[in-house]
């Protein structure tokens, strides 16, 4: 099993480090300086809410959230240094963090070469799935990550079709973002048949 090693921190083999501690520092604080001045966009407002609620402050009208550096600070020291993705099955187990690096395929796509015919065109839910089956074959890839976008669905669920054609064609852990409360409960209960 590839992971059999994935809880110890290793430096074993050819390495390459591009970026020191100092240049980590300083983009830290360039990072707690964004989030604090400019902000992110957020489009759910239960989401506002309770980010207002944890000191972060919300502009409604905007929808723009300003996160003090204290907050950012407080949640990445509360955050765990480590944690388990959990597979369909215990060899598709994945631990994320530790200096450990995992590999996946990403992107989102809007354009494929058909290999049919060799014309361009625009990804469908059937490249999904193809994808996923390509992800699955390939022991490199750890977990399996949209990488086109399903344009023959409609947009307001894409991420739906998104998620049920890789689950159906992957045994490995799949990430796809929810566009909303809503979307994440029925992502849940799809990944749960």
């Amino acid at each position: 099993m590839r992971n059999t090693y994935c809880a110890t921190p290793s430096n074993m083999g050819i390495g390459i480090n591009l970026m020191g501690d100092m240049d980590k520092n300083h983009m830290h604080d360039a990072i707690l300086e964004i989030l604090g001045t400019v902000g992110v966009k957020f489009e759910s407002n239960d989401a506002l809410e309770i980010l207002a609620g944890h000191g972060v402050k919300v502009c409604k009208d905007s929808k723009v959230a300003r996160f003090p550096g204290y907050i950012v600070e407080d949640a990445i020291a509360a955050a765990p240094g480590h944690f388990y993705l959990y597979g369909k099955s215990p060899e598709y187990d994945r631990l994320l963090g530790d200096g450990r690096v995992n590999w996946i395929p990403f992107g989102c796509g809007i354009k494929t070469k058909d290999l049919e015919t060799g014309e361009i065109r625009n990804t469908t839910k059937q490249d999904i799935a193809d994808n996923a089956r390509i992800t699955e074959a390939l022991p490199e890839y750890d977990v399996c990550m949209q990488t086109v976008v399903a344009q023959d669905v409609p947009s307001h669920v894409e991420e739906l079709h998104s998620f049920t054609a890789h689950a159906y064609n992957t045994n490995k852990n799949v990430t796809v973002g929810p566009m909303g409360k809503r979307s994440a409960e029925t992502l849940v209960k799809i990944a749960a048949t």
